[in-house]
């Protein structure tokens, strides 16, 4: 169900550009730049012990429990998409590949600067579906300059999408950001209808960062979106960073 409509071809550095350094024309430049603060980087492997050692492990040793897990401890369960929107199942989880989700991402995250990603696909059935994919990049300002990207290609969507078929009405929503979290976290919604035709179908697309990861998760329902909905889906991702 979840088109996939690129926009206008941006050289990737104008694109990164614009992100780093805002027009702050809407409001949508969202928090500070995090270059004061010291790097935060992920770095797999068990603690050290003072003599340089690898502890011995203790308790449970499963691959789900342990840094070997990598990113894919940071993807949204089933239970984790709201279910009043569906019966949630993981369809897919592999290697973010070269297509885009959604209606409005532009590039691979590989091509924003991210070290590395997963993907998942998830279906609700009665005509919804989901997809995350989650990304690591080298640091925690890098991470930042890549939401940046993201928030960047919502305000250049409706345009382009406007201009894809004249029988259509597409609304690109504001973007909303959660207070009071530790990162970041915003949504904001694409609705598509037929002109002079009931009925619209609705993109959810959530930004959550934190430290040098990154989540895009986007739903495709039919009909509107719940009242609280994109909010509590963009509140999943962000507590899975």
């Amino acid at each position: 169900m979840t088109r996939r409509i690129l926009g206008a071809a941006l050289p990737l550095t104008v694109v990164l550009s614009l992100a780093a350094c805002g027009d702050g024309d809407d409001g949508d430049r969202t928090g500070a730049d995090p270059s004061s603060r010291a790097p935060i980087v992920v770095t797999p492997g068990a603690p050290e012990t003072s003599d340089g050692t690898a502890p011995a492990p203790t308790g449970d040793t499963s691959p789900t429990d342990t840094p070997a897990a990598g990113l894919a401890a940071h993807l949204l369960a089933a239970d984790d998409l709201p279910g009043d929107l569906g019966t949630w199942q993981v369809d897919d989880t592999d290697a973010e590949d070269s297509d885009t989700i959604g209606e409005c991402q532009q590039f691979g995250f590989a091509d924003i600067g991210a070290t590395d990603s997963l993907e998942r696909e998830f279906d609700g059935g009665a005509d919804t579906d989901a997809e995350q994919i989650v990304a690591e990049f080298a640091d925690e300002k890098s991470a930042w300059r890549a939401k940046e990207v993201l928030v960047s290609w919502r305000k250049e969507c409706g345009d382009h999408l406007a201009e894809t078929d004249d029988d259509e009405v597409v609304e690109v929503g504001d973007l909303t950001k959660v207070d009071g979290v530790d990162g970041f976290a915003a949504h904001y919604v694409v609705t598509r209808s037929e002109l002079g035709e009931p009925g619209v179908e609705t993109e959810i697309v959530a930004i959550a960062q934190r430290g040098p990861l990154l989540s895009l998760v986007v739903v495709d329902l039919d009909g509107a979106a719940p009242a609280g909905v994109a909010e509590a889906v963009v509140e999943a991702a962000l507590n899975k960073l």
